[in-house]
């Protein structure tokens, strides 16, 4: 006798964006899924990665509403921007020690740094203009 699971089709799909969602959050291991301008830092990738040039660090967490709406443009300005900065995103859940180092009590939190020393910080989310203004008035 065949079995047959009792899941209809919007139980089966539901299943499926959840199981693609938690793909794409690097299931908890503190590496993140890199976009093709937006790199996931970790503890053991941060300093060398953001050692040489001009980097904007975004310290989020897969939870944050106000994270997820600074995707967009983050993604935008990264296109945009590259060749002058780099960005890259730290989820401060798995990465407690790198949001812990900035004192991070609220996010998003953004971290600017060139050559690997601290330039400036944001904490909490902006619109696309204020964003672009404070990345590049340090370019």
């Amino acid at each position: 006798m065949e079995r047959r699971s009792k899941c209809g089709p919007a139980a089966f799909y539901l299943s499926l964006l959840l199981l693609l969602l938690c793909a794409g959050c690097g299931g908890g291991s503190g590496e993140i899924t890199d976009t093709a301008l937006i790199t996931g830092l970790n503890a053991a990738s941060f300093a060398d990665w953001t050692r040489e040039g001009t980097v904007v660090v975004d310290y989020y967490a897969s939870w944050c509403a106000s994270c997820r709406g600074m995707e967009p443009i983050l993604t935008k300005l990264a296109t945009e921007l590259q060749g002058s900065v780099r960005f890259a995103k730290v989820d401060c859940d798995a990465e407690r020690q790198l949001a812990e180092h900035y004192k991070i009590e609220s996010i998003p939190f953004f971290v600017m740094l060139k050559d690997g020393a601290l330039v400036k910080t944001h904490e909490g989310p902006m619109d696309e203009a204020a964003f672009r203004s404070w990345v590049t008035e340090e370019l």
